[in-house]
């Protein structure tokens, strides 16, 4: 009877020390943190069929082809080469290409916020800016983009 005892503890023991061994408060688990990337790196326009002029149903395809650049230090999206005159800054449809952003707002100057999804058209009429915030929510992060599209001012 002695030795069933002593096989019951030893079985208690060995339990015992193999469970608190695998508790063990010192492991850390590494978790990837959200980019705290804020870039964009491309902006193309479409046009937004709404009402459309003569005018701008000749400069339309021309916006398409449009190629914007991007001042990532001073945060400023140009078009190089100008666009033919009598363009009218009207709403386009957007397309942005950047890492996985928490959020994207479109900064009019009359302080109006309008929180942007890929089917929304800018009123580039009204100067927009464009505030991306990364996936890591930090507002501290954001990067604030002014928008200037260049128009002609007088026939070529």
């Amino acid at each position: 009877m002695k030795l069933k005892q002593i096989t019951k503890l030893l079985f208690a023991v060995f339990s015992v020390v193999t469970l608190a061994s695998c508790n063990d408060s010192s492991t850390t688990y590494v978790t990837e943190d959200a980019s705290a990337n804020a870039q964009i790196y491309s902006l193309t326009l479409a046009a937004s069929i709404a009402n459309v002029s003569s005018i701008d149903s000749v400069n339309f395809p021309i916006l398409a082809t449009t190629r914007f650049s991007i001042d990532q230090f001073q945060r400023i999206i140009y078009n190089s080469d100008s666009l033919p005159y009598k363009t009218r800054l009207t709403k386009y449809m957007a397309t942005l290409t950047y890492e996985n952003p928490s959020k994207i707002e479109i900064l009019y100057p009359n302080d109006s916020v309008v929180t942007w999804s890929t089917t929304d058209s800018i009123d580039f009429a009204l100067r927009p800016r464009i505030k991306v915030t990364p996936a890591n929510g930090n507002e501290a992060d954001a990067w604030t983009y002014t928008v200037d599209i260049r128009i002609h001012y007088q026939m070529l």
